[in-house]
This record gives C-alpha cells, structure tokens and sequence, in this order.
C-alpha cells in the first residue's frame, strides 16, 4: 500500500510542478494568444508594403530568430545522464500529441522552406531546414508507433536503438549549439550587408515579425506541454482503481523518464519462451494421455484413430511452431545487436543471449524429437 501510495504522491508532484510552472512563468496558452493577436494588429498597418520590399530580410529575421529560440532551448537540456544500457526514449513526444510534435516540426521549416523558394540555397537554410526536418520525423514515428501499439501488435523485441552517453550528448548540444550560432551570425552579417538605416516602419515591422514567430513556437509548446503531463492523471486513475500494480506503474514512470532497459526488455522476452516450454510440456503430457486412450480403438477404426490423432496433437503442434519462431527472432535480434558491439555494455548481453539461445535450439530440437517420436509410434 505505501508503494502505491508513494507512485500517487509522485504523479501528483508532477501534476502541481507542471501547474507551479506555469503561474510562476505567468505563460498559459490563452496569454500567449492574446499576445500573438496583439503582435498581429500591430503588424497590419506595416506588413503589406514591407513585405513586397524587405522579403528577404523579413526571411533573414525569421531564420535570426528560429536559431537564437533554439539556441537558448539547446542550452537548458533535461536529459540525465545514463550510463546503463537502455533504449532510446522518445522523450516527450511519446507523452505529449504526436501530432503537435509534426506540426512545431513544420512551422520550424517555415523559414527555411520559405528561403529556398524565394532567396535560394544557403548552408543557414540547411541547418534550420534539416532540425525541423528532424521534428517532424520523429512526430511521424510517434505517430506511427502509437497506431501499432493500439493495433496490440507490438514488437516484442524492438529494433536495439540504444540510448546515447552522457559524452555522445555533449558533443550533439556542442554541435547543434554552434551550428545555431552560425546561423545566427551568418543572418545579422547578410542583414547588416543589405541594410544601412532602417525607417521606423521597417523597424517595427521586422521586431514584431521576429516576436511572432518566437510567439508561435512558444504556444506550440506550451500546448505539448499540456498535453505531456495527461498520462499522470490517466496512470493516477489505473492505480486508484487496481487496474495496475505499484510496480507496472513504477516501470512506466521509469520507461517513459529514461527509456527502457535493454535487460529487462529481454529478460520479459525469455521469461515469455520460457513459459511457452513449460505450455509445450504440459501439453505434450495431455498429448500422451490422449493417445494412451487411442490406444485403446481397434485398430479396424482407422478413421477415428488419425482423426482422434490430430486433434490431440493440434496443441503441441501450435506451441512447437510458436518457439521455433520465438528461437528465430531471438537469432535474428542477436544478429541486430552484434551490430552494435562496438559498444562495451552490448558485450555481456550478446554472449549471454547467445548462450541462451543455443539451449533453447537443443530443447526445440529434443521437443520435436520427442513430439515426431509420439506421432510414429502411434501412426499405424
């Protein structure tokens, strides 16, 4: 009871931070749309003439702008360091709409998709275009896995994307945290070219442009947040009314915070075709029962005796194919992680799986034996 008890306090901290958050910041949505509205009136009187003549540098204010939000956002990361072998985690878009995640993913490639049409190729357009490219996709495949998950065909041994180290992370925030900076030098140097006074207008107009895209972002964001914290209430609700265990719910925090654990998913997978051997025994003895009482029908009712024969052997015939292709997958996943033995930590978890899946081959190998053995001795 304490345990669930503790998984409850828990998912209602997080519950009162997201809402703490959010009145210390003085950010909900509804200001952020009364703010974009606001931006938008102001920018009515000034946006039809300027942007026939400054579209370029409208263009360079955008992508200016879309970096340095980036840029700030890269340098607060949350992500802990995991030194453990897990798989990587979709962080919040496994939590949050997939669909928001496509649609931030489109708005970020506004300015780049706008600046190949209109000004032509650039290496600023490039790096924005290829990280809202990446936004999207991975919404995509959010998308996607949600509609399989839903689908109950999930994959019981998912494709080894290991999550990153804490080096590999540094060095990807070094990188994504100079190219933003590129970006955004590269954009005030073409600008500061182009432009040497600026009228009033232009001015108002390219700060109110760059403050509605920031805006815009901000309110995408904030809405995915919103909608990241709703499997608190739901798991809230599936523990109050025992439709899980404290420890069920203690495994999901821990999957969706961090990233499942490549051991336990394949411990759950061995601990599967461990109890489908176990059901293969037990109806291999049933199986044997029933043609002790075949046994039994003369030998002038061949008829009765096949078909007493295969309705019998119907259930270990099913087991026996489920674990030769439970044994397949587990070679094929072994194949899958021997690709990424260059990482230490697959090691030991390869030569374990491999010993193990060795053992399942002779005991399917025996089953078979002894299941081909029964049908023979039994056939005439």
């Amino acid at each position: 009871m304490s345990d669930k008890k503790e998984v409850i306090d828990y998912l209602r901290n997080k519950q009162k931070a997201a809402e703490i958050e959010s009145k210390v910041n003085g950010i909900n949505l509804w200001v952020l749309m009364g703010a974009i509205s606001i931006v938008l009136w102001q920018m009515i009187d000034v946006a039809s003439p300027l942007m026939l003549t400054q579209r370029e540098n409208a263009l360079r204010v955008l992508m200016f702008s879309e970096a340095a939000y980036l840029f700030f956002w890269q340098c607060s990361p949350t992500r802990g360091v995991r030194n453990d072998l897990r798989y990587t985690s979709s962080g919040s878009v496994s939590a949050d709409s997939p669909v928001l995640s496509i649609v931030e993913g489109l708005w970020l490639l506004v300015p780049s998709v706008l600046s190949f049409w209109l000004v032509g190729k650039s290496l600023s357009a490039s790096i924005l275009g290829l990280f809202g490219f990446m936004w999207v996709v991975s919404g995509v495949v959010a998308l996607v896995s949600k509609f399989r998950g839903g689908s109950g065909d999930q994959e019981r041994l998912p494709t080894p994307l290991l999550a990153l180290t804490a080096r590999s992370d540094i060095v990807g925030d070094l990188v994504f945290g100079a190219a933003y900076i590129f970006v955004i030098v590269d954009q005030v140097v073409e600008f500061s070219g182009q432009v040497n006074v600026l009228e009033k207008e232009a001015v108002k107009f390219f700060s109110l442009l760059a403050v509605l895209y920031v805006l815009i972002v901000i309110a995408i964001r904030r809405k995915r947040a919103s909608h990241s914290i709703n499997w608190t209430y739901e798991l809230e609700t599936d523990l109050l009314v025992g439709s899980v265990s404290p420890e069920v719910a203690i495994r999901r925090i821990e999957n969706l915070a961090l990233g499942p654990r490549l051991q336990d998913v394949v411990d759950r997978f061995l601990d599967e075709v461990d109890n489908r051997f176990a059901a293969f025994d037990k109806s291999m003895e049933k199986f044997g029962e029933a043609l002790a009482v075949v046994s039994d029908i003369p030998k002038d009712y061949p008829s009765e005796r096949t078909a007493r024969i295969k309705e019998a052997s119907a259930l270990p015939q099913e087991n026996l194919e489920k674990l030769k292709k439970d044994v397949t997958a587990l070679s094929e996943y072994i194949k899958k992680l021997g690709m990424r033995k260059s990482d230490v930590r697959v090691v030991a978890v390869l030569e374990s799986l491999a010993a193990r899946s060795k053992v399942y081959e002779t005991r399917i190998r025996t089953a078979k034996a002894d299941f081909d053995a029964l049908m023979r001795r039994h056939a005439g």
